[in-house]
């Protein structure tokens, strides 16, 4: 969400739930979401199962333009900023910009290493990159840190070591991940 267009009418999808920290380019703490007619009154029809996370409640305060509960409110003035930011950019640039920035990162990873996932598969947003030189991704992720102040993210769990992560969303520019590549070769001696 926010990283690539999700058409959620055509699509038939009744509910989408993204956290703020990826594609809106903001600092974890909130979750935004699209919700169907059709979820909302099916929710109405089952038992609460939280307080929390009722989606009448939530819909009952929006008709309000308020939240059930205390809301983050510096994260609720972060995000209008953003998405204003965003439309001046003009959604459908932003995400071209991220399919560009994907294309070169795939293109590299590539050219260097591989891509993780089967083709067909691959995010606009994010690339894992699979470690096929068998390098030290803990050392080049510290080296990118130390000598660049640059992160990118490791693998998890079983793929931890064996694939690296790097992320073309959000605010990053064309130029960042040209310059992320650049040093990630410079460190690799590629």
């Amino acid at each position: 969400m926010a990283g690539v267009k999700i058409e959620t009418d055509a699509w038939k999808i009744d509910f989408a739930l993204a956290g703020v920290q990826k594609a809106f380019a903001l600092p974890a703490g909130l979750a935004v979401a699209a919700v169907s007619e059709r979820a909302l009154e099916r929710a109405k029809a089952v038992p609460p199962r939280s307080y929390y996370f009722s989606l009448p409640r939530m819909y009952k305060s929006h008709l309000k333009n308020q939240t059930p509960s205390t809301p983050a409110i510096p994260h609720l003035y972060a995000l209008n900023a953003q998405l204003d930011d965003m439309l001046a950019e003009g959604i459908e640039a932003r995400f071209a910009r991220h399919a560009r920035m994907a294309g070169i990162v795939q293109k590299w990873a590539k050219e260097h290493f591989d891509v993780f996932p089967e083709a067909g598969y691959w995010s606009p947003t994010l690339t894992c990159v699979r470690n096929t030189r068998e390098i030290d991704v803990a050392g080049m992720i510290d080296r990118l840190a130390d000598e660049y102040n640059l992160r990118i993210a490791n693998g998890y769990g079983d793929i931890k070591g064996k694939t690296f992560r790097i992320a073309h969303m959000g605010d990053t520019q064309v130029d960042e991940i040209e310059g992320l590549l650049r040093a990630i070769e410079s460190i690799l001696g590629l």
